[in-house]
């Protein structure tokens, strides 16, 4: 017999990225107020997944895995691990390692200060190669469960056609779903 419904309705983390890209641009002027006032470079090139790196800072977000509870009856429960990377400056490393840390401060503040509505409503996204995409498909109104930090890290990383390192940080985070 042919699938005609599927037993869920589970979207996993797909969503999130989007969602996740859309916050950012929606609020990182007033976390850069809080956080680093001087800082001017705002981030104007989104991507899910790696992308050449024309301008600075560069963001990228990915989703590692989603693991599934097996107590779970009635709904698909899921912890899908996110990173958010911004890649920074590298001519002083000193000066870039800092504003590094600038940014995961930025996007931690932004992530977990984000409200439930924030997370199931849609809002606008734009991407560097389409500027007009509209807006995002997020995750069902009250499938987002928790957003947990779990590390940040800040480092130096190699980048083609680049003659120096960049500093990177990265946000690494558990979003917590259940969807039906």
């Amino acid at each position: 017999m042919a699938l005609t419904t599927p037993n869920w309705n589970a979207t996993f983390a797909k969503p999130l990225l989007d969602q996740i890209i859309a916050l950012v641009q929606r609020d990182q002027a007033a976390a850069i107020a809080i956080v680093n006032p001087t800082i001017t470079d705002t981030i104007v090139q989104f991507h899910k997944g790696d992308a050449p790196r024309i301008q600075l800072p560069h963001f990228t977000v990915w989703a590692h895995s989603s693991q599934f509870s097996l107590e779970a009856q009635s709904a698909r429960q899921s912890s899908n691990q996110v990173t958010v990377v911004v890649d920074v400056g590298s001519a002083d490393q000193e000066l870039a390692q800092e504003l590094a840390w600038d940014w995961a401060r930025i996007i931690d503040i932004i992530l977990t200060s984000a409200t439930p509505e924030d997370w199931w409503t849609p809002l606008a996204i734009t991407y560097f190669d389409q500027p007009d995409a509209g807006t995002t498909s997020p995750p069902a109104q009250g499938s987002l469960m928790a957003v947990l930090p779990l590390q940040i890290v800040v480092s130096t990383a190699e980048v083609e056609g680049l003659d120096k390192p960049l500093v990177r940080a990265e946000w690494i985070g558990r979003f917590d779903l259940e969807e039906t």
